[in-house]
């Protein structure tokens, strides 16, 4: 889209130059060479990507649960054009903004999709982290590996602050207003100063947030097993469990203000199991993943653009 800044050609570039120079520069630090690509066991590598993109299925799939206006094929989209800004924004951010626009444009009611998206992201950085936190003090005491204190530290950051946010419901609106005025698109698009957070008109019980948990895990556990599988595709054996753990971790320390989370992934992963494997698996979920992932933004693009073209 025209309005979203790092959406140009030239940021695209910017973030891809990033992460290639982090992966070539930790290749060079763990002695890794070109020369595993012979090797590879690309059955494996399948299979790895394939539970990559089944995340983003299970994204979809809840997407269309908590907003009932959005047809299946319509929330696929907006998740996968999500992936894609996440991944060319720092830290994994920007893919939120980008869904509230979307959802907003095809479904209106701007506070309530607010809601939604904020529900998400509460779901996507909560759980993992709580789980990561928790790893992280059990490795620190039962293996002494010193390097769990930065996932715990990240951890324990990330879990205050939106725990402190979501408690103070009522300066939610206004710190997140804060952020999106930056962008240019959404002041153009709508009125802030009227629209409001309204999380009442998401009418979830109990059952609906142990389904929408239990959709959260399973996400994490096939992001989890793509680890595993990529680590086997070059032959490292690793048990499903560390596996787990390394990819939790990743996501901790994903925090870093580099695109896609750059040198946090990578060190997440290697607190584990450093090495072929953690490169292998960034090339999966970053180049392989965002080459996927073009094709849905260019088509929500196209369908934004007629929309409101009609809308004039």
């Amino acid at each position: 889209m025209r309005y979203l800044n790092v959406y140009s050609p030239k940021n695209i570039v910017l973030a891809v130059f990033v992460v290639t120079l982090v992966l070539i520069l930790y290749s060079f630090i763990v002695n890794v060479s070109l020369e595993f690509f012979l090797n590879v066991n690309f059955i494996y590598v399948i299979l790895s990507f394939s539970a990559l993109f089944f995340t983003l299925i299970i994204s979809s799939v809840r997407l269309s649960l908590l907003s009932k206006e959005l047809r299946f094929v319509d929330s696929l989209t907006i998740w996968f054009s999500s992936q894609f800004i996440s991944n060319i924004s720092p830290t994994h951010s920007g893919g939120e903004i980008l869904r509230f626009y979307a959802i907003t444009k095809i479904a209106n009611n701007s506070g309530k999709n607010f809601a939604i998206v904020l529900y998400e992201i509460l779901l996507d950085v909560l759980v993992p982290n709580m789980l990561a936190l928790f790893f992280a003090l059990f490795y620190l005491v039962a293996e002494r590996n010193l390097y769990c204190i930065l996932p715990m530290f990240s951890s324990t950051l990330i879990v205050t602050l939106w725990v402190s946010i979501f408690l103070r419901r009522r300066r939610i609106y206004s710190a997140i207003l804060r952020v999106v005025e930056r962008f240019g698109f959404l002041r153009r698009y709508f009125d802030f100063k009227t629209m409001e957070l309204n999380f009442s008109d998401v009418k979830l019980n109990i059952l609906d947030h142990v389904i929408f948990v239990f959709l959260t895990l399973l996400k994490i556990v096939f992001a989890s097993f793509s680890v595993f599988l990529a680590y086997l595709a070059v032959g490292v054996n690793i048990e499903f469990t560390r596996s787990l753990v390394a990819y939790l971790f990743a996501l901790s320390l994903g925090i870093i203000p580099l695109p896609a989370g750059s040198i946090g992934m990578e060190v997440g992963l290697s607190i584990i199991k450093p090495g072929v494997g953690v490169v292998l698996w960034r090339i999966l979920a970053y180049y392989v993943l965002t080459l996927i992932c073009l094709p849905f933004i260019l088509n929500l693009s196209k369908r934004l653009t007629i929309r409101r073209s009609l809308n004039k």
